[in-house]
């Protein structure tokens, strides 16, 4: 693992339970103390790989240079955690990280999601869920998606909008034949962006 910047603690795990399975997430705690912002971070790996140890020198840098506690998520891998498991599992996170806030030094108006490529896309339909059932959570913040931009590699996809637009997500890897679940069948959904409200 590369060096953790001074300043920022690393040692707390804990283990959440939710119906996709028992997930493990990892503190990065800005050591200035106090009530802080918080992230909540998943990583990505092209739904196969990945966990909060490959993503050490990103979360650890994103807890010292934003002064946040980053909630690092050991997410569920395909193909032997078919979906909706990892959705589930980050659902949970985003329930506990809210209940427990006090207990982590997380200010409950500060919470954001965020990932990179699978991990991005977890954090948008996580928001996506939150906002349609009313769960608390700030921006959410997403590096190179799942979503398809138009003149891609796929071009039977339909092209992202603009921000103030339509959400577009995809296929979540491991999706089984017929399930149903409203943010990762196979179909393309749209939704209205967060900003859009």
């Amino acid at each position: 693992m590369p060096p953790t910047p001074d300043g920022v603690e690393t040692d707390e795990v804990h283990w959440i339970g939710s119906g996709g399975g028992p997930v493990r997430v990892r503190q990065f705690r800005n050591g200035k103390g106090g009530v802080q912002p918080a992230l909540i971070y998943m990583n990505g790996g092209d739904w196969v790989q990945g966990s909060p140890e490959t993503h050490w020198d990103i979360t650890a840098r994103l807890a010292a240079w934003a002064g946040v506690t980053v909630i690092s998520v050991d997410c569920a891998l395909a193909p032997e955690h078919p979906c909706p498991a990892v959705v589930l599992q980050c659902r949970a996170v985003l329930r506990w990280v809210h209940a427990r806030a006090r207990t982590l030094g997380i200010d409950t108006d500060r919470i954001a999601l965020g990932g990179d490529s699978a991990g991005g896309n977890l954090a948008a339909v996580t928001a996506l869920w939150a906002r349609d059932q009313a769960v608390p959570h700030g921006p959410v913040s997403i590096g190179n998606t799942g979503l398809t931009p138009k003149g891609s590699a796929c071009p039977n996809l339909p092209s992202v909008p603009d921000a103030d637009g339509a959400v577009q997500t995809g296929t979540l890897f491991g999706q089984r034949p017929g399930q149903e679940e409203p943010f990762g069948t196979p179909r393309l959904q749209s939704y209205p962006s967060p900003r859009g409200r």
